[in-house]
C-alpha cells in the first residue's frame, strides 16, 4: 500500500504544470556573473559621455573651429577579452558623436586626443555572496602621450551558485 500511494504521488507530481519564465529575447540574461557585452556597453556609454561632457574637450571645441580627433588605443585588462568590448563599443560611441572626430590609428591621420585604459576584475566573497568587482579607468591622452582628463567606473555582479 505504501508503494501505491508513493506511485501516485509521483504520478500527480509529474502531470502537474510547469512553470516557464518568458523573458524578452532582446535582453541579454547573464547568471554567471562575469563581463558580458551588456556591461561594456553600459560602462562605456556612461565614460563616454562623462568625456563628452569634460572640460577638456569642452574647451578644445571652444577654442578650435575643428571638432577634436580622437583615437581608441587598447584598454588592458586581467582577464580574457576584458578590454575588446570596451575598444569596440568607444570607437562605436565615438563615430556617431556630432560633438569630435574619430580617426582610426591604421590610416595614419593624427589625433588630438587617444582613449586608452583598463579593466580589472576583482573577485569578493561577502558572507557567503560571492561577487566580481569590475573597475574601469579611461585616460583621454593628448598627442605628446600627457594624460588630460581620466574617469572610473565599476560594476557589481553576484554569482548565483
Amino acid at each position: 500500500m505504501k508503494y501505491l500511494s508513493l506511485l501516485f504521488i509521483i504520478i500527480i507530481y509529474a502531470c502537474s504544470p510547469k512553470q516557464v519564465l518568458k523573458t524578452d529575447t532582446s535582453n541579454d540574461i547573464d547568471l554567471s556573473g562575469r563581463w558580458n557585452k551588456t556591461d561594456a556597453e553600459i560602462v562605456t556609454n556612461e565614460l563616454f559621455n562623462n568625456l563628452i561632457d569634460s572640460r577638456v574637450i569642452q574647451d578644445y571645441s571652444k577654442g578650435q573651429s575643428l571638432k577634436p580627433r580622437i583615437s581608441v588605443r587598447k584598454f588592458d585588462s586581467n582577464f580574457k577579452n576584458g578590454g575588446e568590448n570596451l575598444v569596440q563599443y568607444f570607437i562605436k560611441y565615438a563615430k556617431a558623436s556630432e560633438l569630435i572626430e574619430y580617426t582610426d590609428p591604421k590610416l595614419r591621420i593624427a589625433s588630438n586626443f587617444y582613449i586608452s585604459g583598463s579593466i580589472e576584475a576583482t573577485e569578493y566573497d561577502n558572507r557567503g555572496n560571492p561577487y566580481i568587482e569590475y573597475n574601469i579607468q579611461l585616460k583621454l591622452l593628448d598627442s605628446n602621450n600627457v594624460k588630460s582628463w581620466e574617469d572610473n567606473s565599476s560594476i557589481k555582479k553576484y554569482i548565483k551558485e
